[in-house]
């Protein structure tokens, strides 16, 4: 068995505390209530709030990379000893024995990674849950994120990147890919983490039989073209962000031409647009994290 000693978890939490508790009683089947760190975006859990953890009170919605990385920092201050970090969000649940394998494979790593599990849907009343992603790539040739769906239940996989909903990563990985990406406030920050995973060697791996349940949500539309533009130009290749420009110029050019409703999201996708422009424009000013050069670099070819 792990080493509890060694792992800590971060839950990053958004106007849900129902949900929430029933998360931390999963995780304090495992972790120490110490060690679970609860950083509360949406400021609905006041002082009176106890469910065995930590909590951390930003005071406003910082997003979902920045309240997991501050989470991150305030366990690393606390317990130097750490070495593994859970990162999830306050909508799933741990089977026993989940983050047990999870650490197992994790240790198999030593050199760094992300480990992730099979994620499944919670199903409607009366449904059985269904498969929701076994890890993430780029389509082709219009490099799209997208989930993989193999069906496998056993063994491990590599994926190009995971969903945010719950990993395990290493500190030190965490520590080299300079932390979750924090420029997309919400979407794409996971894929973001698994290229810069890939461009530095890190391992970013599947847990087949370790499966958690997760409430999806319908992304923000003006959210994941904003995201997607700043994806592209941070962290593709030219010929790739060239792609995907062309795909969403030509949308809302299209849009434009389809009456009141279609002008409409027109409009919000030239918002978009012009936000992900400025997001990309300080993120060079800050020197971060460079788009690479040429058609070299190639973030879904194989190592």
């Amino acid at each position: 068995m792990p080493d509890q000693g060694d792992a800590a978890a971060v839950v990053v939490h958004y106007e849900s505390p129902e949900t929430l508790l029933l998360t931390l009683t999963d995780l304090g089947e495992f972790f120490p209530r110490d060690r679970i760190v609860v950083v509360d975006s949406s400021g609905d859990l006041d002082d009176s709030w106890d469910a065995g953890a930590v909590i951390l009170r930003p005071g406003r919605n910082t997003g979902y990379a920045r309240g997991a990385n501050d989470g991150v920092r305030y366990l690393l201050a606390s317990w130097p000893d750490v070495t593994e970090i859970l990162v999830c969000t306050h909508e799933v649940r741990f089977a026993d024995g989940v983050i047990d394998r999870l650490l197992e494979v994790a240790q198999e790593r030593p050199g760094g990674h992300v480990v992730a599990p099979r994620l499944v849907t919670r199903g409607v009343k009366g449904q059985a849950p269904s498969l929701w992603s076994e890890g993430g790539r780029l389509s082709f040739p219009l490099r799209h994120p997208e989930h993989v769906r193999v069906g496998r239940t056993h063994g491990t996989r590599r994926a190009l990147w995971v969903d945010g909903a719950a990993f395990v990563i290493a500190v030190r990985t965490w520590q080299r890919v300079g932390g979750i990406p924090e420029e997309f406030f919400l979407y794409m920050e996971d894929v973001a983490l698994g290229l810069r995973c890939r461009r530095l060697g890190e391992p970013v791996v599947v847990v087949l039989d370790a499966v958690v349940e997760q409430a999806v949500t319908e992304p923000n539309r003006y959210l994941a073209i904003r995201n997607q533009l700043i994806l592209a130009e941070r962290y593709y290749s030219r010929l790739d962000s060239a792609v995907v420009h062309a795909q969403i110029y030509a949308k809302t050019i299209t849009l434009a031409l389809l009456g009141e409703r279609g002008r409409a999201r027109a409009i919000e996708n030239r918002r978009a647009i012009r936000d992900a422009r400025r997001r990309v424009r300080a993120a060079a000013a800050a020197g971060d994290l460079p788009r690479p050069r040429g058609r070299a670099w190639r973030p879904d070819r194989p190592r």
